[in-house]
């Protein structure tokens, strides 16, 4: 792999070499993106940049600068048509992650469980993005809405009111939805009341169910109560 990989450095080298080069014309020539690939990957650990700006006949400002607008394009691309499952905190806002909120600052729309609720803590981060309403009652409707724009290109936040979205609430909908369609569905991990709980229950973790909420209704409250009768593992509720 190692000759394989010299093989195609040196190759590609030869071709720009044929070229009137960046140094003689204070034109800098177009670089391979192929080359850029093995630049980052496989060099740069191995040579300094001198090395590689010689080798294509540019100078080393310019390869700098093309291999970071190459990367911003990658990460850009990244960022493209996706569905964010962004955690907020459960009760301490100190737990709110640096990615969880750059990943806020950048998408183009923000889905709320409770737009109220979650302005509050756009406020105090200092994030001014499009939200949108998403939560039991409007999921049907908003559901579809968000889709097509994300379908269209644009990336949204799903976030609920505390804690990590669709687990028990109106985005696992959402998720279905997104999967369906062949959308990108990217989890931005963080605080979730589920496994908190259950790490300082002090009871058995290596085996446990969830059963998130229990019903408002007695009867079925009390059927789904009767189904675990036999349950072994540590069971949660919300």
């Amino acid at each position: 792999v190692r000759h394989m990989t010299l093989a195609f450095f040196y190759g590609f080298s030869h071709t720009f070499q044929q070229n009137i080069t960046a140094k003689q014309t204070n034109r800098p020539q177009q670089l391979s993106d192929d080359f850029l690939m093995l630049v980052k990957q496989h060099f740069k650990q191995e040579h300094s940049l001198e090395f590689y700006a010689n080798k294509l006949c540019v100078t080393p400002k310019h390869l700098t600068t093309t291999i970071k607008s190459t990367t911003k394009h990658e990460e850009d691309a990244d960022m493209a048509g996706t569905l964010y499952l962004v955690a907020t905190p459960i009760g301490n806002l100190g737990d709110m992650t640096l990615r969880a909120a750059d990943t806020l600052r950048e998408v183009d729309f923000i889905a709320c469980e409770d737009t109220r609720n979650s302005m509050k803590l756009m406020n105090l981060l200092d994030i001014s993005k499009p939200v949108i309403s998403y939560f039991e009652h409007n999921k049907a409707q908003k559901g579809n809405q968000i889709v097509d724009r994300i379908l269209a290109g644009e990336t949204c936040a799903l976030v609920s009111d505390a804690g990590s979205p669709a687990i028990s609430d109106p985005g696992e909908d959402l998720v279905k939805q997104c999967a369906a369609a062949g959308i990108v569905v990217s989890a931005i991990p963080g605080p979730c009341a589920v496994i908190t709980a259950l790490s300082i229950s002090g009871q058995t973790t290596g085996r446990f169910c969830f059963e998130g909420f229990l019903s408002t209704a007695k009867k079925s409250r009390r059927e789904h109560l009767e189904s675990l009768i036999d349950e072994q593992r540590t069971m949660i509720f919300y």
